[in-house]
């Protein structure tokens, strides 16, 4: 009898035990918080910060942020998430395999002054949400929102475009944005 309790117990230890990951707390981890993680950049602290929010027509969010603290130290992240698919033979076509997240320190290709350089030059505080462009299901159509802070100024707008090439003298401030992020930033974009 006493045996068949233990067993009993053993079993439902072991069947509540295999249970779904649990999100856990951990009081210290917010000691020293600093708001890297998507936090509002209206209210962040830095002198300058520029975010860009990607969405590419793909299975991959990504996000880039660039800033500039009073101390002039320069700080660049991307962050990717998103869900990987893998190939269904059975099914034929794709399916979700897992979800992921990934956060990774960036550097703009020409550097942290020139980026901040040129971001002044586009006058991102003055630029509204684009008018809508045609958006066809068979054409891949990205979607960019964009926030910019310079010190008291803050603006956020967004903007379609469609994946065609645009000849350097036609480009309006938007394909100028579009342009500027993939050469400063298009290599560090992971496509797996």
């Amino acid at each position: 009898m006493k045996n068949r309790k233990l067993l009993i117990l053993l079993i439902l230890g072991f069947i509540l035990g295999c249970s779904s990951p649990k999100e856990l707390t951990m009081p210290f981890y917010n000691m020293d918080y600093t708001g890297d993680r998507l936090f509002p950049i209206e209210s962040n602290k830095d002198i300058k910060v520029f975010r860009a929010w990607l969405n590419l027509s793909t299975s991959v969010e990504r996000v880039i942020t660039v800033s500039v603290d009073s101390d002039s130290t320069y700080n660049g992240t991307l962050i990717e998430f998103g869900k990987h698919y893998r190939k269904n033979i059975l099914k034929k076509g794709y399916s979700p395999s897992k979800v992921f997240y990934r956060k990774n320190s960036i550097e703009p290709i020409n550097g942290f002054e020139n980026f901040f350089a040129y971001l002044s030059e586009l006058e991102l505080i003055s630029l509204k949400d684009r008018d809508e462009v045609e958006i066809l299901p068979h054409e891949p159509v990205a979607l960019l929102v964009i926030e910019y802070k310079d010190r008291d100024d803050y603006n956020q707008f967004r903007f379609h475009f469609t994946y065609r090439d645009i000849e350097e003298d036609t480009r309006d401030e938007y394909d100028k944005i579009r342009y500027f992020l993939i050469d400063e930033f298009y290599h560090n974009f992971r496509f797996d």
